[in-house]
């Protein structure tokens, strides 16, 4: 009996010691393993996209067959060790790089690896994370993304752990990769309280269950299994209620809380007249996605109140002190001039909602908009800050000259509102009070011309009430004489921001200092119309921007805020005017029309307000180290040189030669690439001075501001642009050099 005993239970006792370890072994039963974590990553995915509305639950399923292939395919070849581990693991940069367009960021950018660019977007994605509400449906695009990749970096986490973790670490290497997928999972719990919460969390367990353990457990061991996990979670349901603190264990808003930009800024757009004192930083506080530049404007001032530009004491919505509306324009102009706007605010709050010209109502403004003071313009409920994005479509009109000349038409009576200003007292038997000047070209008799002309003659402004009756001496139409107080102001006048301090600023800026800026330029043409009878305005916001074409939008920094006119038309409406000097050290240097003509558009992109400055420049000189984050980006460069540049090479080459915009952006992303800084001192005159050691390199500068300022249609040579960037890498080594070719690469 022994002899036959013993050799029976040796193989039966020699089994059950091995059966654990090969069917512990994860590719014995690769199909059980990729069923379980699909399974658990479904979970997760439906539960992640519903962070977002609407759900996007296509992109989150695609993002998790991703994660499937790259645990499966690249973990069957990792498990096999040596060269083919290594292939595996170079491999795994194909699904990360596909994570981002699956999540939202614009293939272009991908494919053309645009680091720069869509390392600037998820930063702005992340700035608005404290203030999301989920599910969020705003339309603030870069926000919605970082949502998504936050949920594709975790399910591909866990494709990654699955194929890479070695085989014997058994069931840990099964909990290691279902670590990403329950945080998939809890964190829209977490955010937003599911229904049914318990039994979702029975679910969760039950999956996490079968995917750890499921691979190893054999027929027989499987009903028991079940078992066991089924009293485990219902008793956990059970308990569950009295383990809820109902408050988190990972304190998520503080991590949130984390992303915010420290130093936000706010505006106020009082017009002070004294010294600049607006911030300068050159930190991002707008982007506008738009088909074409204007001004950014956040407030109209539509009064007068004796000393300058000020809102109107009214509300648009209600009676009293506001402003009128004004004459609808026609319809032609409004098909043509009225486009939409996706606005984000960036390092920033405000109240007022920044548009342009006429806007309509605002959508998808968190806690809704009330009528601004003046008409067209709107007020959030509740203060708008960094990451917050709203749609609005505006009407701005940029008609041409010839187009405002023909304008004909005469002014309907509410305009008066836009013909007056408050006129202080001066001296003894004057009394303040308010002035309507009689509309441009009216030829009818006033009861109340002589009370005008002696209200002016006794005022501060008496001056300049000579000069504007001097200005529409001989001016036959209003466009003809807005043309005249326009080239006025160009001759005779600088751009200074330490403008002088007065009692009457804009009597003085005309008469006495005749220097200063925006504010100045715009007071006092505004005033010079309205004394011609012109209805007239001041206008306050940002000028365009930088213009980034691969994703049609304009980035403002807080440099470049900046006052102009607006002027009502018939069939028009209100246009804009920029009389800011084009020599103007400031934002108005790239929007300024022309010095030969007067234009009312506000033209597009600059270099950062003006030029590069020598005495202000900040340098590395000698070859010096670089940082790892600044070779890891030439490094990217290099290969969307190789790759996607190449793609793109034969339409390059017929493409157009580049406007004189597409010169001026790229001037700026190459100062700005060579860590030159950019401060609202500088000129392109200033920037031609610093790089007059290279004739060419100072050429290069003076053939991109003829195509800017004086229509010229040459563009840079490539011995310029050579010199241009070998000038950029001076004193810098090899790194400067190298940097300097991606900061202003050849022209194919």
């Amino acid at each position: 009996m022994s002899t036959v005993a013993t050799p029976h239970r040796v193989p039966v006792e020699t089994l059950r010691r091995s059966a654990p370890t090969k069917l512990d072994a994860p590719a014995s039963r690769p199909a059980v393993r990729l069923l379980t974590f699909s399974a658990l990553g479904l979970y997760g995915a439906l539960r992640w996209a519903t962070l977002v509305a609407p759900a996007a639950t296509g992109r989150m399923l695609l993002l998790l067959v991703l994660a499937v292939a790259t645990g499966g395919l690249l973990g069957a070849r990792a498990q096999r060790g040596g060269r083919n581990r290594l292939l595996a693991a170079a491999a795994v940069i194909v699904p990360v790089i596909a994570v981002f367009p699956l999540c939202g960021v614009p293939l272009t950018m991908v494919t053309h690896l645009r680091v720069a660019v869509v390392a600037h977007g998820i930063g702005q994605g992340l700035t608005a994370l404290p203030r999301v509400i989920v599910p969020y449906a705003g339309v603030n695009s870069w926000a919605r993304t970082v949502i998504l990749l936050g949920g594709g970096l975790l399910v591909l986490d866990a494709g990654i752990l699955l194929a890479f973790v070695p085989h014997a670490m058994g069931d840990a290497r099964r909990a290691a990769a279902a670590l990403p997928l329950i945080a998939l999972a809890i964190v829209p719990a977490a955010l937003e309280a599911p229904r049914v919460s318990y039994l979702q969390g029975l679910l969760l367990f039950v999956l996490v269950a079968a995917f750890v353990w499921g691979e190893r457990l054999g027929r027989r061991e499987v009903l028991p299994a079940l078992a066991i996990a089924g009293v485990t979670g219902v008793a956990g349901v059970i308990l569950a209620p009295g383990l809820d603190t109902h408050r988190p264990v990972l304190n998520y808003q503080s991590i949130a809380n984390s992303f915010s930009p420290s130093g936000t800024e706010t505006f106020d757009w009082f017009q002070g007249y004294g010294p600049y004192s607006w911030p300068t930083s050159g930190t991002q506080v707008l982007s506008v996605k738009a088909s074409r530049p204007e001004f950014w404007k956040t407030e109209n001032l539509d009064q007068f109140d004796g000393t300058g530009w000020a809102q109107a004491a009214g509300n648009a919505g209600a009676s009293g002190n506001a402003p009128p509306a004004t004459p609808p324009p026609s319809a032609a102009a409004l098909a043509t001039w009225t486009q939409s706007l996706r606005v984000t605010i960036g390092v920033m709050y405000t109240t007022e909602i920044v548009a342009s010209g006429t806007a309509q109502r605002p959508e998808n403004v968190t806690g809704g908009v009330v009528p601004g003071p003046s008409p067209g313009t709107w007020t959030a409920n509740q203060q708008l800050g960094p990451g917050d994005a709203y749609l609005v479509k505006v009407y701005a009109p940029n008609p041409t000259r010839s187009e405002l000349a023909a304008a004909r038409g005469s002014y309907p009576a509410d305009l008066s509102y836009y013909r007056q200003m408050f006129v202080p007292e001066l001296g003894a038997g004057n009394v303040p009070g308010t002035v309507v000047f009689p509309a441009f070209g009216s030829t009818a008799p006033s009861a109340s011309a002589g009370y005008v002309g002696s209200t002016m003659a006794a005022s501060p402004y008496a001056a300049a009430y000579r000069l504007a009756r001097r200005l529409g001496a001989g001016a036959r139409t209003p466009d003809a004489y807005i043309e005249r107080v326009y080239r006025y102001l160009q001759h005779g006048y600088r751009y200074d921001t330490n403008a002088p301090r007065s009692p009457y600023p804009l009597a003085t800026f005309l008469f006495a200092a005749k220097y200063g800026y925006c504010q100045q330029f715009a007071g006092a043409m505004a005033l010079l119309l309205r004394m011609g009878g012109v209805p007239a305005r001041v206008a306050v916001g940002f000028t365009p921007g930088s213009y980034d074409s691969s994703i049609s939008e304009w980035s403002v920094a807080d440099f470049q805020a900046h006052a102009w006119v607006e002027v009502w038309f018939p069939s028009y409406g209100w246009v804009a005017f920029n009389p800011t000097p084009a020599t103007s050290t400031r934002s108005a240097a790239a929007t300024a029309p022309a010095a030969s003509r007067l234009r009312a558009r506000p033209l597009p992109s600059k270099v950062h307000g003006a030029a590069h400055d020598a005495t202000t420049t900040t340098r590395r000189r000698g070859g010096g180290t670089v940082s790892l984050a600044a070779l890891l980006a030439i490094i990217l460069v290099a290969l969307g040189i190789g790759g996607g540049g190449l793609a793109s090479h034969r339409r390059r080459r017929r493409r157009e030669p580049p406007s004189s915009d597409e010169l001026l952006v790229e001037l700026e992303r190459a100062l700005r690439r060579s860590s030159f800084t950019l401060t609202p001192a500088t000129t392109l005159a200033d920037l031609e001075h610093r790089f007059r050691r290279s004739e060419e390199a100072a050429e290069y500068v003076r053939t991109v501001g003829r195509a800017r300022y004086a229509d010229g249609e040459q563009s840079p040579t490539r011995a310029q642009r050579r010199a241009f960037r070998a000038q950029l890498a001076v004193g810098r080594g090899t790194i400067g050099r190298l940097r300097a070719l991606w900061a202003l690469p050849p022209r194919l």
